[in-house]
């Protein structure tokens, strides 16, 4: 039987890697094996390695999931569910596919009590250990488990974004963004966290559940991650762990360090197992060529919407671009393209609106605002922002 590892020293860059290696090898099934944990999460990584994993659930070629965990052994099975990969991925193969350990043991029975005790703790929207927060929604699960209804109820997203800030606050600035000690900026940067966080769950509802041709996808996860770091700015720029892409937005002399010269930053990345943006929008308003229909999704009302939402098509992803203007970082991975755009750099204009022309995207792999470099096909999309969180008092965060 064929495998595909996931090393616990894995970087962002090499997630490609393991799509390299499922689609290369010949048509047979392939089990796959997780890590322990990961030795350095950073920008993006997190999901990224979920969405392969869903990826290859949803390929001809799956095999059984193999954890390296013996049963019964509760300590170690506590430290698995501390990664942040792992309760998203259990729940994706839940239905689906073989869980195991390296003795061919089924671990589902054992891992049970475990996955309802992290759904207990998401549906109160604790944090996790760790400054990050993990909230998902398990669409092939029932309602009463798999939907948080402070996200979604009654098959409606039924909360506006004043309850949404009233129900994260305190996990999110006691437990993640905890460094950050001036109130007053503090809480402008938790409204502008809480608005993109809001029009990223409202649009997985909108375009994340069904296929293009309104089928639920099963299984289906809609999830959000976000986690703050404290890195010092020369290990970001020297160390392999990260793109150059994202080096150089951390080198930009705009975001501050404090007197450690270490940079203060939280990743919110909102992912999805289900069509990814070009198959849902393909043939929307006339759009047809891939990147311009990327480019549409980033403008106010153009891709397609449902329900009670109608109203506010589109206009999630044109939001969340001029609340991160001048400061933030957004990459999004669907289907065979990844592309980017450092808010520093390339600041929003207000032209861009109703204009796919106009609209600036760049291709992750280089750099092309007008060519898309093409990958292997991947399952559902990830939006992940890097938004920094300044240090307004040097002395104040030593």
């Amino acid at each position: 039987m064929r495998e595909i590892r996931i090393k616990n020293s894995i970087k962002l860059f090499e997630v490609d890697k393991l799509y390299d290696q499922l689609n290369e090898m010949p048509n047979e099934v392939i089990d796959l094996r997780l890590p322990r944990y990961i030795e350095k999460y950073f920008f993006s990584l997190a999901p990224s390695i979920i969405q392969f994993v869903a990826t290859w659930i949803r390929s001809d070629k799956k095999g059984k999931l193999i954890i390296d965990l013996n049963l019964d052994d509760f300590e170690n099975t506590e430290k698995y569910y501390e990664q942040e990969f792992f309760f998203p991925i259990i729940s994706l193969a839940w239905n689906e596919i073989t869980i195991s350990n390296l003795s061919g043991d089924n671990l589902r029975p054992f891992l049970r009590p475990f996955q309802n005790k992290f759904i207990v703790k998401m549906r109160k929207a604790e944090a996790m250990k760790g400054e990050k927060l993990l909230l998902i929604n398990l669409d092939h699960f029932d309602s009463q488990s798999g939907i948080l209804n402070f996200f979604e109820e009654n098959g409606s997203f039924n909360i506006n974004e004043k309850e949404l800030e009233t129900i994260l606050k305190k996990p999110i600035l006691e437990k993640v963004i905890k460094y950050q000690r001036s109130k007053i900026e503090i809480e402008r940067k938790f409204n502008h966290i809480i608005g993109i966080i809001f029009e990223l769950m409202k649009n997985t509802f909108e375009w994340g559940k069904e296929d293009e041709l309104g089928v639920p996808w099963n299984p289906n996860i809609r999830g959000l991650y976000i986690r703050s770091y404290k890195r010092p700015q020369l290990s970001i720029l020297n160390d392999n762990f990260s793109d150059d892409i994202i080096t150089d937005y951390f080198s930009h002399p705009s975001l501050e360090t404090n007197n450690s010269q270490q940079l203060f930053f939280v990743e919110i990345s909102v992912f999805d197992t289900g069509s990814g943006f070009i198959k849902k929008f393909h043939n929307k308003n006339n759009v047809t060529d891939d990147f311009s229909i990327l480019k549409s999704c980033l403008i106010k009302h153009q891709t397609s919407s449902i329900g009670n939402l109608e109203n506010d098509k589109g206009i999630g992803l044109d939001r969340i671009l001029n609340l991160l203007d001048d400061h933030g970082f957004i990459r999004i991975k669907t289907d065979k393209y990844c592309v980017y755009r450092n808010m520093i750099k390339d600041r929003y204009r207000l032209a861009e609106n109703y204009n796919p022309d106009k609209m600036q995207i760049f291709d992750w792999e280089t750099g092309s605002e007008n060519i898309l470099s093409s990958k292997y096909q991947c399952s559902g999309s990830i939006v992940s922002i890097l938004y920094p969180i300044s240090f307004t008092n040097k002395q104040e965060h030593e």
